[in-house]
């Protein structure tokens, strides 16, 4: 861990195993909004924070930016969640700024380049459905069904309209001149249209749609695009980790604004193998992923109030996500992290706003959570 003046080694009280599975238990909780009450998942923040961060405290307490490096089970924790347990309990959201890097090695201090040529890449709101009202009143030939048969099982899953992506997309497109944004929605947001374009050109990428994780094969993990063209033909929605890994970029932020994008293959040292670990190595210098499936409406708010901190703030992209949920937290202090904390910030370099902070669990050995039950 080293915090400005030196480098210190701090070792925790507890066995890696029951750090391991408090980090477990508490990832469970987080991915049941629906039928676990907030209560739970309060604790299990306060239970983790007194075992993990309590003993960092005299380093890292008066640093306002953290970057983390975990490991293991840590992985899957919002750091930003954990809650101390003094007398008014608050979350590390609303004093700290978090963000992760995937290994020591691959942080480095450096400027960022020139602002590519393109503000913003936009994808949302594609179609998944052949009765979806945006393809009129005769959707899909024949001609996709023979494709069905050869796509993986990720794309022929049912997958729904989300609705608040649009709201997500008019709300940070907005916020841009409308000629310097590139937007890919309804029928023309899909896997071919967005392999098209040369992604190096974009200083901001975001894409709000389905995603999947694979954990034992990090190349078919994908991001979902629209299941129909315009003329309502079936096609193969999948942009996979192998595509991402051909593309050049350099965004100073990437936004995966989907379902557990932040997922992927625990790898000793390296962390979370998957989308967003695959497009910083190709030139992200931050990338904005969820731990577990986020609720439209919040994160339509999450989303936009981040773009809003980015631009008009002037904030590097783990203090606007900060700022993004302390605007919620401050409302209610024990608001459910279930909600508000599932966006996360990787990145490999500091650039302006990040400061040389950084707390580091690799050496604490764990293991990643099994199977959601």
């Amino acid at each position: 861990m080293s915090a400005g003046s030196g480098l210190h080694w701090v070792r925790l009280s507890a066995p890696p195993t029951v750090i391991a599975g408090k980090a477990i238990a508490m990832y469970h909780l987080l991915t049941r909004l629906v039928d676990v009450p907030v209560g739970p998942r309060l604790s299990a923040a306060t239970d983790l924070y007194l075992q993990i961060l309590r003993p960092l405290e005299p380093w890292v307490s008066g640093a306002r930016q953290w970057v983390v490096i975990p490991d293991g089970a840590l992985d899957y924790i919002p750091f930003a969640a954990l809650r101390t347990a003094d007398r008014d309990p608050a979350f590390v959201a609303l004093k700290h700024d978090v963000a992760l890097t995937p290994a020591a090695w691959r942080l480095e201090a450096a400027s960022l380049p020139e602002h590519p040529e393109r503000a913003l890449l936009l994808v949302a709101d594609p179609v998944y459905q052949p009765d979806d009202p945006r393809l009129g009143s005769t959707p899909g030939g024949h001609k996709g069904e023979a494709i069905a048969v050869r796509l993986s099982d990720p794309v022929r899953r049912d997958y729904r309209r989300l609705p608040y992506t649009a709201q997500e997309a008019a709300g940070i497109a907005a916020q841009f001149p409308a000629a310097d944004v590139d937007r890919l929605t309804g029928t023309d947001a899909t896997r071919e249209r967005l392999l098209a374009l040369d992604w190096s050109r974009y200083r901001f990428i975001h894409i709000a749609t389905h995603g999947v994780v694979d954990p034992q094969v990090p190349e078919l993990s994908a991001l979902i695009l629209g299941s129909y063209d315009a003329r309502g033909e079936l096609l193969d929605g999948a942009v996979r980790v192998a595509d991402l890994s051909m593309r050049t970029l350099g965004a100073e932020v990437a936004v995966f604004s989907g379902c557990e994008t932040a997922l992927g293959k625990e790898v000793p040292s390296e962390g979370l193998v998957g989308i967003g670990s695959v497009v910083l190595a190709r030139g992200a210098r931050a990338v904005v992923a969820s731990l577990w499936p986020v609720a439209d409406e919040m994160g339509a708010r999450l989303m936009t109030d981040f773009y809003r901190h980015l631009l008009h703030d002037s904030m590097s992209a783990q203090t606007a996500l900060g700022a993004s949920m302390r605007a919620v937290v401050s409302a209610d202090r024990s608001a459910d992290p279930a909600l508000w904390a599932a966006y996360q910030v990787s990145v490999v370099a500091f650039g302006p706003g990040l400061p040389m902070h950084t707390a580091e669990s690799a050496n604490v050995s764990t293991t990643g959570p099994r199977e959601k039950q």
